[in-house]
C-alpha cells in the first residue's frame, strides 16, 4: 500500500494502457475509476490525434482530458473536441519536407490536417481509411489548411533511431522530432511544432490544477514519453519499453498485455 498517493496520474496509451489488441482491460478500467474515486485526477497522453481516440471514449466520465498528437492538442473526451491545438504552419511544414527530401529523396510523408490524415505514395496505407486521404503531393492538401499538428516521415532503409537523429539535425529548432516504435526497425518519425511534447502540455495542465511535478505519476514505453517520465515525480516504464528509457530513474512494471498500468495503480491501496 502506498501511503502518499499522487495527485495526478498520466498514462500513455499504445504499448502502455492499451493491450496489444488496442483494448482496455478490466483491471486498467477499474484502476482509473478507483483512482478518481480517491480524488486522483487521471489523464492520457498519446501520439494519437483526436480522430483515433474513439477506442477510449467510453472512459470519458473518469478520464475526460487527453493530451493528443504528442502534445500538439488537448482533447475533451466527453465532447470529442480539441480544447487546444498547436500547429506547424503549412508553409513551414512544406519547407521542412523539402529540407528532408534534399538529403533523403526517397522520404515519404503524411500530415494530420484537421480530422484527416493526408499521405503520399510510399507512405504505408493507414488501416482506418475513412479518415485518410491519399494524394500525389502533400502541397495540395496543405495549401487548404492553416497547418498540421504532426508531419509523419518515413525514410526507407534507415533505422528509426538513425532517422530520428538525422531529421532532428535537419529541422533544428523549427520542429520537435520523436518516435514510438520497435528498436532497430524502419518506422515512422513524428514531427510536431517546436517545443511541443507530452511533458510540456502535462506541465501546463498541472500548473492550472496547482499540482507539482513531484505529485504526478506517469506511465510510458517509448521515446515520445521520455520527457514526461523524466519530469514526473514518479515514473513507471513498461516491461517491453524502448531501451532508451533505461536511462531514466523509473520503476519497471508489467506488460501492457497483462494490465501493467492497472495492476500497479491498484497495488497502491
Amino acid at each position: 500500500m502506498m501511503t502518499d498517493l499522487p495527485r495526478v496520474i498520466c498514462s500513455d496509451l499504445d504499448g502502455t494502457f492499451l493491450t496489444p489488441d488496442k483494448e482496455v482491460t478490466e483491471a486498467n478500467h477499474r484502476a482509473v475509476r478507483e483512482a478518481v474515486e480517491r480524488g486522483i485526477r487521471v489523464l492520457f497522453a498519446t501520439g494519437r490525434p483526436l480522430r483515433n481516440l474513439g477506442l477510449i471514449e467510453h472512459l470519458a466520465d473518469v478520464v475526460p482530458t487527453v493530451i493528443a498528437s504528442n502534445g500538439a492538442a488537448v482533447v475533451d473526451l466527453t465532447t470529442m473536441t480539441e480544447t487546444q491545438r498547436i500547429e506547424i504552419p503549412s508553409a513551414v511544414a512544406l519547407e521542412l519536407m523539402a529540407a528532408i527530401r534534399q538529403d533523403h529523396p526517397d522520404a515519404s510523408f503524411a500530415a494530420d490536417l484537421a480530422n484527416l490524415l493526408s499521405y503520399e505514395p510510399g507512405y504505408p496505407a493507414p488501416q482506418v481509411t475513412d479518415t485518410a486521404h491519399a494524394c500525389d503531393d502533400l502541397a495540395g492538401p496543405m495549401a487548404e489548411h492553416s497547418g498540421t499538428t504532426k508531419l509523419v516521415v518515413r525514410i526507407p532503409d534507415l533505422m528509426l533511431e538513425d532517422a530520428n537523429d538525422l531529421v532532428q539535425a535537419i529541422v533544428g529548432d523549427r520542429a520537435t522530432v520523436t518516435f514510438s516504435g520497435t528498436p532497430g526497425t524502419v518506422g515512422l518519425l513524428e514531427v510536431g511544432p517546436p517545443d511541443c511534447t507530452k511533458q510540456v502540455r502535462l506541465a501546463e495542465l498541472c500548473a492550472e490544477w496547482q499540482v507539482a511535478a513531484e505529485d504526478v505519476a506517469s506511465f510510458g514505453d517509448m521515446p515520445n514519453d521520455a520527457a514526461m517520465l523524466a519530469w514526473s515525480g514518479r515514473a513507471f516504464v513498461m516491461e517491453e519499453s524502448h531501451e532508451s528509457l533505461a536511462e531514466l530513474k523509473a520503476e519497471r512494471v508489467g506488460s501492457n498485455a497483462d494490465s501493467g498500468v492497472g495492476r500497479t495503480i491498484l497495488s497502491w491501496w
